[in-house]
């Protein structure tokens, strides 16, 4: 199990893996991902503020 935090979720989104080291990309590839309830929060925040 892997939860994500904000800014890999939004990397993620862009396709940006350049970002990612190994290590990253292997777990996220191999585990099952998650995002908080706060990182959920956290993006309609970024959302609502940028648009």
């Amino acid at each position: 199990m892997c939860f994500l935090d904000t800014h890999i979720v939004v990397w993620l989104y862009q396709g940006d893996f350049s970002l990612l080291s190994k290590e990253a990309k292997q777990t996220i590839e191999k585990d099952d991902i998650f995002i908080s309830p706060l990182v959920s929060l956290e993006l309609q925040y970024l959302f609502t503020n940028t648009s």
